[in-house]
């Protein structure tokens, strides 16, 4: 996973409001106020909240970009299986005699089989 920290948040900070100067020192202590702690620690809060939300949707981002790029391939390798299968089925129907040989079914491995059974097969 990445490391979440070197996100930019600038656009996003924008529309988090950030507790007001006003309620940052209690008058009578100059100290920070418990108004201000307990709103800078919501503030806070939610910085991380939203850092681990974009973090977890990176992460799926890149996930499903890797999901498109397989389901892409499996795409490929049937439209590839489809095509040799139509054309072994042409080649048989062509074919006049009664058994051929063809490795289509069972890979490279040349089998001899009846026209019919080879052309309900394909079919």
């Amino acid at each position: 996973s990445k490391d979440c920290t070197q996100i930019n948040f600038t656009s996003l900070s924008s529309s988090i409001v950030e507790p007001k100067a006003e309620i940052i020192t209690d008058i009578n202590q100059g100290q920070p106020s418990q108004t201000y702690l307990r709103k800078f620690a919501q503030y806070q809060f939610r910085i991380g909240e939203i850092k681990r939300k974009i973090c977890y949707l990176q992460d799926e981002k890149e996930l499903l970009r890797r999901k498109r790029v397989q389901v892409s391939c499996d795409l490929e390798d049937y439209e590839s299986r489809i095509l040799a299968l139509q054309l072994e089925l042409e080649r048989v129907l062509r074919f006049e005699g009664q058994k051929l040989s063809s490795s289509i079914i069972h890979g490279n491995v040349d089998q001899s089989f009846n026209v019919e059974e080879l052309t309900s097969n394909l079919s």
